[in-house]
């Protein structure tokens, strides 16, 4: 419902270039940098992985690069429900059938519209919940298909104690 992310345009407001590493003990890590999509043209990244490379110990096995389209923050525009927390997810998983590789598409925050009347079970003929399923079968890899749904509440259930 609220958004105050902008348009996405496809010109990302920064984007973020992650180098993940695996040492000889099998501790993985991760350096990133902060940069403009101008700036992280193929060739830089390349560049940069190649010197990261020759100056390590450690195996360099993925590059991340991830685009950013920045708005601001507004908890005031956010919709005061029964399942309002950001931490209150509609997980649908879908999955790979050849590979068996996962992802699950989360609604954080679900409207009650999406559920069965008075129940946490997720009505998957909910026109709002079919316009997510539709917009993610476009996005993800043909391969995917959708396997399940579920709802997941995580509450705070105790009170927190600083040391």
């Amino acid at each position: 419902m609220p958004r105050t992310a902008p348009t996405y345009s496809g010109t990302p407001s920064y984007v973020i270039i992650s180098f993940r590493w695996i040492d000889a003990n099998s501790t993985k890590t991760s350096t990133s940098y902060v940069t403009t999509l101008a700036r992280a043209t193929t060739a830089a990244i390349e560049a940069m992985a190649a010197a990261l490379a020759a100056a390590s110990n450690a195996n360099l096995y993925d590059i991340v690069l991830e685009t950013h389209t920045e708005g601001q923050p507004s908890a005031s525009t956010a919709i005061d429900e029964s399942r309002e927390s950001a931490n209150d997810y509609i997980n649908t998983l879908v999955r790979d059938p050849v590979s068996r590789k996962t992802q699950e598409v989360a609604i954080p925050a679900p409207l009650d519209a999406m559920f069965v009347a008075g129940s946490q079970n997720v009505d998957p003929e909910n026109a709002l919940y079919q316009a997510v399923n539709t917009a993610a079968n476009t996005l993800l890899p043909a391969d995917y298909v959708f396997v399940s749904v579920r709802f997941s509440e995580h509450r705070k259930i105790n009170q927190k104690t600083n040391f």
